[in-house]
């Protein structure tokens, strides 16, 4: 999944719910939940790409399950 949000839409504060194989390519804050997460092509299960891109994890926890 590629998850593209706009600038506006994170500082208003959406909230994206993270999945395997995540690319991030603008600010984005994700929703507060724990979360198994696995990277089965061993490439980050979220990768942020880009320049000056800001991940908001507060009051989310990942954990990676092999």
């Amino acid at each position: 999944m590629i998850l593209t949000t706009d600038a506006t839409s994170a500082r208003n504060r959406n909230s994206v719910q993270p999945e395997n194989n995540l690319t991030i390519t603008q600010d984005t804050r994700l929703c507060a939940d724990n979360y198994n997460l696995r990277d089965p092509g061993r490439d980050g299960a979220i990768r942020v790409t880009g320049n000056n891109v800001t991940l908001d994890c507060r009051d989310s926890e990942l954990v990676g399950v092999a």
